[in-house]
């Protein structure tokens, strides 16, 4: 492996999803406040977090500098399920993002239906799924691959094979060990064999979007 890149340890935390909201408001610091407590009394009386799922799940929420663009994000200590429990590491990886989707509906409905925020004030919010739906896709892009190998040329095939090969590459370096092992197990053996070294640029580009570092301070509502 590339000397200027370190496998993370296995207490690394990752992204698992993200809400983004943009409100109708304008800037100030009481309306921080106040959708920060919207959502603070929807983590204390509104939902059961599934910490056996996510690890050591962690909330916290981010406004864009003098906006209220706001991200609510979950953080998880690992990203792996047992095969014990779901049967496959693919298995259980789809019951992570539905509980992820489901998280990002539930936090908007509740901050909808808070008595402090008018339904008015939403202008928009998008879903966003962190490193399981990014792993998701390269499952999804491999399968794809497979079912339509016979419609490119063998230099087209080759060319997109040497892409996922070099996104995964790239990617399991910012994975705890037990993630990375069984997301590599449940390849294809002609993805998984000789994968390529990784790209410390890319490597970083997934560490910063995904993985929180060590000494990353956030603001945590739960």
């Amino acid at each position: 492996m590339n000397k200027d890149i370190q496998l993370v340890d296995t207490n690394s935390t990752y992204k698992i999803s993200e809400t983004y909201i943009k409100f109708d408001l304008s800037f100030s610091e009481s309306n921080k406040e106040l959708i920060r407590q919207a959502f603070l009394r929807y983590v204390e009386t509104n939902i059961e977090f599934k910490d056996s799922e996510f690890g050591k799940l962690r909330i916290s929420i981010e406004f864009d500098k003098g906006s209220l663009k706001t991200k609510i994000i979950a953080w998880g200590t690992v990203v792996y399920l047992g095969i014990a429990n779901y049967g496959s590491f693919r298995a259980g990886l789809r019951e992570i993002l539905h509980d992820a989707k489901s998280l990002s509906e539930l936090t908007v409905n509740q901050l909808k239906n808070d008595p402090n925020i008018n339904d008015n004030d939403f202008i928009r919010f998008e879903k966003r799924l962190g490193i399981p739906g990014r792993l998701n896709d390269l499952y999804k892009r491999i399968d794809s691959l497979q079912r339509n190998a016979n419609h490119y040329s063998p230099n087209e095939l080759q060319e997109r094979l040497a892409e996922v090969k070099q996104d995964i590459a790239d990617i399991i370096v910012i994975l705890d060990f037990a993630t990375r092992q069984q997301f590599i197990n449940e390849l294809p053996v002609n993805i998984s064999q000789n994968l390529p070294e990784p790209s410390p640029q890319d490597v970083n580009q997934w560490y910063n979007r995904y993985a929180l570092k060590p000494n990353d301070e956030n603001d945590y509502i739960k």
